[in-house]
């Protein structure tokens, strides 16, 4: 017996596969067309991704206890507001980056223009803040060294802008 391909039944069966069902009850095309009603469907992930801090261990949120609904609602609104903060953070920062051609190294080293900001924190770990008592009275004044800004640190810091710049002491 010789077997052969049946091209027909195999383009059949690959037409058949990867779909799926989105379903909405905006039903007003003017409000929402399907092309818009798919890049929301599509938009969807990268919100939920942004949610997904919540089951990282460096976040820490297991250890927090909170046992009245008043309370875990005002941790949402914190946790929430703090992912708006970092979203916009990281938004800036890849802005920057393509608008000046910049590039920063990822967790394997290669050149990038779009790191997580995440990435960014743990580069910046290292950064202190050492104070100076100066004189021995009771009116001693304090100065702030910022210490162990590096080449790199600097760089990201630039992408700040004016305001990061004067508080991490970088000219």
């Amino acid at each position: 017996m010789a077997w052969s391909r049946h091209d027909a039944a195999i383009d059949a069966e690959l037409r058949s596969k990867g779909r799926f069902v989105l379903a909405t009850n905006q039903l007003d095309h003017d409000e929402l067309s399907d092309l818009e009603f798919f890049q929301e469907y599509k938009d969807q992930s990268q919100v939920e991704g942004g949610f997904r801090f919540l089951k990282d261990p460096w976040f820490m949120v297991d250890s927090i206890f909170l046992k009245t609904p008043k309370r875990i609602e005002a941790l949402m609104m914190i946790m929430t507001l703090c992912l708006m903060v970092y979203n916009v953070g990281q938004y800036q920062l890849r802005e920057k980056l393509s608008a000046q051609g910049g590039f920063l190294p990822n967790q394997v080293g290669k050149q990038v223009q779009n790191p997580t900001l995440r990435w960014v924190f743990r580069v910046m770990e290292g950064i202190t803040i050492a104070r100076v008592m100066l004189g021995g009275t009771i009116n001693e004044t304090v100065q702030e060294i910022v210490c162990n800004v590096d080449d790199l640190h600097e760089k990201i810091i630039r992408y700040f802008g004016k305001h990061a710049m004067s508080i991490y002491g970088v000219t």
